[in-house]
C-alpha cells in the first residue's frame, strides 16, 4: 500500500511537469529490471555493475538519469542496438549492485570515472553517447571536454545545463514537492542533484560539440502550466546550445526510451551510420593514441590529430619506442615530449 502511494504521489507531480517531477519519477522507477549480459566486477576496491555486449566498434554508452538504474532506464534500446553493435550501461556509484565511493559528485568526476571504466573493459573510442535526464549532462560534458573520443551524442529528455536555477530552483517548488524530494531523493543520487549546478557551470563553460552528429530528443509536454512551459523552455534552449543539432518532440513522458523506444533506437541508429565514413579518421587517431598512452604507462594524453600527437608525460618519465622519430636517451628529465608520427599499427617495443 506504501508503494502504490508513493508511486500515485509522483505521478501526480509528473502531471504537474517540470524538472522536478522528472526527478521524483527516476526515485521511484529505479527498479531492479536486468539487462542482458549483466554483471558486477571489482575495480579498484569496489563494486560495478554494468551490462556489454561486444560487437565491433563503435561503441555505444548509455547513462541513466538521476536516482534511475540501467535495467530499467534502457531494458528495449539496449537489447535492440546490442543486436549489431557494441553497448555498454552502467550503474553508478551507489546504484544497483554499484558501491558507493566519496569522491565528488559533479560531471567531471563522474565522466573521468567512466572514462576509466571503459577503458578497464577494453572498449577503446569512438563512443555514441546516449544520456537520459540528468545522465544527459553527464554525456554533454564527455562530449565537450573529450570531443576526439565520439562519434556522436543522442540526449534523450536531457536536463538542461541550469535547468534547477532561477525559477527552477528546489527553493521555488511548492512545500509538498520540497517535502516528497527530500524523502525520495537519497544516498549517491542526493550528493549527485548536490553537485548539479557546479555540473552545468562545467558544462557551459567547456566549447560545445562541433562537426559530429548530435540529436537531441524532448518529450512534448503539453500541459498549459508554469512548470510545463518553464520545462519545454528548457528543453527548446538546449537544442541552442548545439548549433546544427537535429531536435524531436516526442509525444511521450520523460521517460522517452520506456515509452518509444522505437525513436531512441533510430536515433541511435542515425547517428551510428551517419558516422560511419567520417568516423574512419577518428579511429584512426584514437587507436594510435590509446597506443602511444598504452606505451607511456603514466603518461596523459593532452591533444590527439589524425598525423600527430602531443602528449604529456607525468615528470621523470621518459619513452622508449622505435617509433619515434627522435631519440632522447636514458634519463632525460623530459616533461612534454611531441610526438612527430606514430605508424597506423603500431606494436610495442
Amino acid at each position: 500500500m506504501r508503494a502504490l502511494w508513493w508511486t500515485g504521489a509522483v505521478v501526480g507531480a509528473v502531471e504537474m511537469g517540470g524538472g522536478w517531477s522528472r526527478l521524483l519519477l527516476l526515485s521511484v522507477l529505479s527498479g531492479c529490471a536486468t539487462l542482458p549480459s549483466t554483471q558486477t566486477e571489482k575495480v579498484d576496491n569496489r563494486r560495478v555493475e554494468y551490462a556489454l555486449i561486444r560487437h565491433q566498434q563503435p561503441v555505444v554508452v548509455f547513462e541513466n538519469g538521476l536516482g534511475a538504474t540501467m535495467g530499467k532506464s534502457w531494458l528495449q534500446v539496449f537489447s535492440e542496438i546490442g543486436k549489431d553493435t557494441t553497448v555498454f550501461a552502467y550503474n553508478r556509484p551507489g546504484y544497483g549492485e554499484s558501491s558507493p565511493v566519496s569522491t565528488p559528485r559533479d560531471a567531471a568526476h563522474i565522466v573521468e570515472e567512466l572514462r576509466a571504466l571503459l577503458r578497464i573493459e577494453g572498449l577503446q573510442p569512438p563512443y555514441v553517447l546516449v544520456g537520459h535526464s540528468v545522465g544527459g549532462l553527464y554525456m554533454q560534458l564527455f562530449a565537450r571536454h573529450h570531443p576526439d573520443e565520439i562519434l556522436g551524442l543522442v540526449l534523450v529528455d536531457s536536463t538542461h545545463p541550469t535547468q534547477f536555477e532561477g525559477a527552477g530552483s528546489l527553493e521555488q517548488q511548492p512545500l509538498w514537492i520540497r517535502s516528497l524530494f527530500a524523502v525520495a531523493i537519497t544516498g549517491m543520487a542526493k550528493e549527485e542533484f548536490s553537485a548539479l549546478e557546479q555540473t552545468g557551470q562545467q558544462i557551459l563553460q567547456a566549447p560545445t560539440v562541433t562537426g559530429k552528429p548530435v540529436i537531441v530528443l524532448s518529450a512534448a509536454d503539453k500541459s498549459d502550466s508554469k512548470t510545463a512551459q518553464f520545462a519545454n523552455a528548457k528543453r527548446a534552449d538546449l537544442a541552442r546550445l548545439y548549433p546544427g543539432c537535429r531536435q524531436t518532440w516526442v509525444d511521450s513522458g520523460h521517460f522517452i526510451q520506456i515509452e518509444k523506444p522505437e525513436v531512441v533506437i533510430e536515433a541511435i541508429r542515425e547517428v551510428v551510420t551517419a558516422s560511419a565514413g567520417s568516423g574512419a579518421a577518428s579511429r584512426r587517431s584514437v587507436a594510435r593514441s590509446a597506443a602511444v598512452s598504452d606505451w607511456l604507462g603514466e603518461a596523459q594524453l593532452v591533444a590527439v590529430g589524425v598525423d600527430d600527437m602531443e602528449v604529456a608525460l607525468a615528470p621523470g618519465r621518459v619513452p622508449r619506442c622505435a617509433l619515434w622519430r627522435e631519440s632522447l636517451g636514458e634519463g632525460l628529465p623530459v616533461e612534454r615530449v611531441d610526438v612527430v608520427h606514430v605508424e597506423d599499427d603500431p606494436a610495442p617495443p
